[in-house]
């Protein structure tokens, strides 16, 4: 029973995640949907919600999901064996946040210290890291000159 309700939940989700591609705005309406189920959910299922949240979320709740996942990424990295679903959480928040050259960044002090400072030591895969790496020194300076327009 378990089985069959945890394949459920990833189809309606695999489901969703067709339905936002056809129409982004309906991401307000499922969005407080989409962090519960991140937050009851099973490996499989919060890798699918963070890609959902890497394609379709806009900056209005960016910071306070990442968040989320940054925090939950301790309990995942506990629980896991063979299977890495923190480095694919990992990437989910990095795609995230760097989507429309970080315009979802609303504080690069955040981006740098809660972000990339927070998820580099839980990396396990050497191309998750290159992506984390390339961020933080090849876009440094444009993530803080464009947090001072922007601020």
């Amino acid at each position: 029973m378990i089985v069959y309700n945890l394949l459920v939940k990833g189809m309606g989700l695999e489901s969703l995640k067709q339905i936002l591609q056809n129409d982004p705005a309906m991401m307000e309406e499922y969005y407080d949907f989409l962090v519960e189920c991140y937050k009851k959910g099973d490996n499989l299922n919060k890798i699918t919600i963070s890609s959902i949240f890497a394609d379709h979320l806009d900056n209005r709740s960016v910071e306070e999901t990442v968040n989320l996942m940054i925090k939950d990424l301790e309990r995942i990295a506990a629980k896991e064996g063979a299977f890495d679903a923190s480095d694919l959480i990992i990437q989910n928040i990095l795609k995230l946040c760097s989507k429309n050259y970080y315009s979802n960044v609303g504080d690069a002090e955040w981006f740098l210290m809660d972000v990339l400072l927070k998820i580099m030591p839980k990396l396990k895969n050497p191309a998750t890291a290159k992506i984390a790496l390339d961020i933080l020194i090849v876009n440094l300076g444009d993530i803080i000159i464009i947090n001072r327009i922007l601020h």
